[in-house]
């Protein structure tokens, strides 16, 4: 269960949940590679790196970490090492994906150092793709998954909310995803069911949910920066000291804004679409994908 790519050498080392490492494999250590410890600006050169039972046991300068005999040891001279990626709104295979896909694009998270991954547009079939990643069964990030999502179509009423919130956490699902089209008083009786049964709830904040209210109510992240430009836009005018004071209330809040900037920078751009279809990545992903990609691109630009 490990991936190295040559060249800027991304690893993941376990494609399965930290304590649900595979059994019975020798420890790998990464020779005089350059770490980017990620927490402040700086480069760690000439660092070994070990790994053991799923978990780093040692980071420390060449001459100082001790390699076992029976270890794995990768070339790490000339290329750098970095904790791994977290895909925080994932969209995964849904149902009726082939097996083929549903392993591509598993891999293509961790080839790409992708090593966590939050799906955000979930369905029964999560369940077990995060558990056969979790027993390493298949080749992928450690996964947390939501339901089907809660919006105004699946949730008329707010007894829908708490019905579907209660029936989600029974299932074990890791979130509940909120959708667009809630009412305020569905959205409500979500969050109130959520944290009676200890389920988190994230996603958009619904048009009819100030955002004042959804930071109030705890909501774990706000997906695509939702709302924050209307509420700042209301009187037509943004100044720094609006900016300021909506940012410190969502730090004061504990939510987490997950901006899909690739999103919108995509959305955005003034690139034809005919352009975007030939970009190199694109050569991993089905044809198909990339037509119905392609399509929903040029649809919202219109």
């Amino acid at each position: 269960m490990r991936v190295i790519r040559r060249g800027a050498l991304v690893l993941a080392l376990t494609g399965v949940a930290p304590h649900q490492a595979p059994a019975q494999q020798p420890p790998v250590a990464i020779v005089d590679v350059t770490v980017l410890p990620m927490d402040t600006e700086r480069r760690l050169e000439h660092q070994t790196v070990l790994v053991a039972d799923g978990r780093i046991r040692a980071v420390g300068p060449v001459r100082e970490v001790t390699v076992p005999a029976h270890a794995t040891r990768v070339d790490g001279r000339g290329r750098f090492l970095m904790p791994g990626f977290a895909e925080m709104h994932a969209h995964l295979p849904g149902t009726g994906a082939s097996p083929e896909l549903v392993e591509r694009v598993l891999f293509l998270y961790v080839a790409n150092g992708v090593t966590t991954a939050r799906g955000m547009l979930g369905n029964p079939t999560h369940l077990a793709l995060r558990d056969s990643v979790a027993r390493g069964r298949l080749l992928g990030p450690r996964l947390f998954v939501a339901g089907p999502a809660l919006g105004g179509s699946a949730v008329p009423s707010p007894e829908d909310g708490r019905r579907q919130v209660r029936e989600q956490r029974a299932a074990g699902y890791d979130h509940i995803k909120i959708q667009e089209g809630l009412s305020l008083e569905s959205y409500d009786a979500i969050v109130t069911t959520a944290k009676a049964v200890g389920i988190p709830f994230a996603g958009h904040v619904p048009d009819a949910v100030p955002l004042s209210h959804a930071l109030d109510a705890g909501q774990a992240t706000v997906d695509h920066f939702d709302n924050y430009a209307a509420t700042l836009d209301e009187d037509g005018e943004v100044t720094d000291a609006e900016l300021h004071a909506l940012m410190a209330a969502t730090r004061a809040a504990g939510v987490w804004v997950v901006p899909t900037m690739a999103l919108w920078e995509t959305f955005r751009s003034a690139e034809p679409v005919e352009s975007l279809q030939q970009r190199p990545e694109l050569q991993y992903v089905p044809a198909a994908f990339v037509d119905s990609w392609s399509q929903a691109v040029a649809n919202i630009r219109r």
